[in-house]
């Protein structure tokens, strides 16, 4: 009795669904399968900071000024640069304009303007340095507008200023002459006196 009504209640309504599913195979769509839910996933949780400190707050100050000074200081070096480059290549065509053979008079006017410059630049001291500046300027704008004859005079007074050294070395030490001179007097000093 037990088992018939099991076999008549719980077998048989199983055996007939599984002979009905047997029948029609249904095939699923993989969007349908329980992996794949229709409700969007759950938005990650924020971490809740807790408000910055002072030091926080200045330390981002600093950082922040520092890079708008940075900025600033990179604009500034570009404008820096491209000045630089500019006034080169207008002193190098000036340059080249002063070292033409024909443009005497622009020359002349070049270093009276360096020997002026000079002077202006020496006013706060004494004679000579007033002297002294006026020359180097005339003399520095000279070698700018005549540059192979300020090679061949400065190779000319580079000999004569070792020339007046070495004489003055030797005033300095006693030498007379050469060596040989010289020990020959200071034999004949010794034996004399």
């Amino acid at each position: 009795m037990f088992s018939r009504k099991i076999v008549g209640k719980i077998l048989i309504p199983a055996a007939v669904l599984v002979s009905e599913k047997g029948k029609e195979m249904k095939c699923c769509k993989p969007s349908e399968l329980p992996i794949y839910t229709s409700e969007p996933p759950p938005e990650p949780k924020r971490i809740m900071r807790d408000p910055p400190t002072k030091v926080e707050q200045e330390i981002g100050n600093v950082r922040r000024q520092i890079v708008s000074l940075s900025s600033q200081l990179t604009a500034i070096q570009d404008y820096a640069v491209d000045a630089v480059e500019e006034a080169w290549c207008e002193c190098e065509g000036v340059i080249e304009y002063l070292q033409q053979e024909d443009n005497t008079t622009p020359r002349y006017g070049a270093i009276a303007v360096g020997g002026l410059a000079g002077f202006i630049l020496g006013l706060r001291g004494g004679k000579f340095r007033k002297l002294l500046f006026t020359t180097i300027g005339a003399l520095g704008m000279a070698a700018v507008c005549y540059p192979t004859e300020a090679a061949e005079y400065s190779e000319q007074i580079k000999e004569e200023a070792i020339q007046y050294f070495r004489i003055a070395y030797n005033f300095y030490h006693g030498v007379i002459g050469d060596k040989k001179e010289s020990s020959v007097k200071q034999t004949e000093a010794k034996t004399a006196g």
